[in-house]
């Protein structure tokens, strides 16, 4: 929990700033807010150069430890559970070093940070964990990884490509909305102790059984 709260900080301070983060994290505590985008990937842009030195395998088993050093807020355990339950997870390199990884995942997915699930369609796949090395970013890294995802994605089968994005989290947010990726809605929860109100706005809402639901595609 320390290390998770820990890597929060870190990524509110590195993201925003030191004072946009002061005054923006007290507020996360309370109401967490996550922008939640679509893209048909029928209509994605033409394919366009990306960034050929970086290099994009599958997770494999004996690097989980350099998956684990590249981010010290993942446990290992989940990770290995991602691997058993068939998740993606695509590694980027730079010069033989690990530099980004992206997960993805299908069918019904559960959202700690929301406390709920989202329940995606056939054909639909949720760009899931995303992470780029703390000096590598703001250099581009991210809107090429981005380009890259939504074409490899596509290349699998998948027809719809859904990511669900901290409001506060802009790098991200600008990533992929540079692919064609819409905000369709908003997701949240307000939060106080044991309390806590979950909301939905836009074309995204919550089903009888409480889960997250997607505009229908077509």
């Amino acid at each position: 929990m320390l290390r998770a709260s820990l890597a929060l900080l870190r990524d509110f301070r590195r993201a925003l700033g030191v004072r946009r983060a002061a005054i923006a994290l007290p507020r996360w505590l309370v109401r967490r807010e996550f922008s939640v985008l679509l893209v048909d990937l029928s209509r994605l842009r033409p394919v366009q150069p990306v960034a050929a030195e970086l290099e994009w395998t599958p997770l494999a088993e004996p690097e989980i430890p350099r998956l684990l050093a590249l981010n010290p807020a993942l446990v290992e355990s989940d990770v290995r559970r991602w691997l058993e339950a068939g998740h993606e997870c695509m590694l980027a390199r730079l010069d033989g070093e690990i530099v980004h990884f992206r997960t993805y995942v299908t069918g019904r997915v559960e959202l700690p940070y929301l406390g709920r699930a989202l329940r995606l369609e056939e054909g639909d796949v949720l760009l899931g964990m995303v992470y780029t090395a703390p000096t590598l970013r703001r250099r581009g890294l991210l809107s090429v990884a981005a380009r890259w995802s939504a074409h490899h994605v596509r290349s699998r089968g998948h027809r719809r490509m859904v990511a669900v994005i901290a409001s506060w989290n802009e790098a991200p947010l600008r990533a992929a909305q540079k692919v064609g990726m819409e905000v369709v809605g908003v997701a949240g929860a307000w939060r106080l102790g044991p309390w806590r109100r979950s909301f939905a706005r836009g074309r995204v809402r919550f089903d009888a059984a409480g889960d997250l639901r997607l505009p229908p595609s077509g």
